[in-house]
C-alpha cells in the first residue's frame, strides 16, 4: 500500500492497514465476508458447510481476520443449541473492505479516520 497518511490519532497504525489488506485479499477471507454479509452471522461449522472448505483453514482465517478487525466473535447462549453459539458476524471495517474492494476498502477507512479527528477536534 506503500505510506498511507493516517490521522495522528489513528485507530490502525499503517502495519494493521497493511495487514487488513493483506488477510483480506486471500480467496478465502473473500468468501467469508461474502457469506457472512448475505447471513449476517454463521458459526465457523455453518461456514465449513456452507463454503465446503477445511475446518482448519476456515479457523486459521478467521483467527486472521478477527486480528485485523474484519470480523468479530460473538457468544450467544440463549439458543436451543446445547451450550453457547458461537458465531461470526462482519465489522464496519470488514463491510467497507467487501463493498469497496480491499484496497479503495482500506482507503476508504482512513478517510473516515480523518473526517472523525476532523469532527471531533474542534
Amino acid at each position: 500500500m506503500g505510506n498511507l497518511d493516517l490521522p495522528e490519532n489513528s485507530i490502525f497504525a499503517s502495519e494493521d492497514y497493511e495487514k487488513m489488506q493483506e488477510v483480506s485479499s486471500t480467496s478465502l477471507a473473500t468468501d467469508i465476508l461474502e457469506i457472512l454479509e448475505e447471513n449476517d452471522r454463521l458459526s465457523q461449522n455453518e461456514l465449513v458447510e456452507t463454503l465446503n472448505r477445511d475446518a482448519d483453514d476456515i479457523h486459521d482465517t478467521l483467527k486472521d481476520m478477527m486480528r485485523v478487525a474484519l470480523i468479530k466473535q460473538r457468544r450467544d447462549p440463549n439458543t436451543d443449541r446445547k451450550g453457547t453459539y458461537s458465531y461470526y458476524t462482519l465489522t464496519k471495517p470488514g463491510r467497507t473492505v467487501l463493498r469497496e474492494g480491499i484496497d479503495d476498502g482500506v482507503r476508504a477507512l482512513i478517510r473516515a479516520e480523518h473526517d472523525a479527528e476532523q469532527k471531533y477536534s474542534k
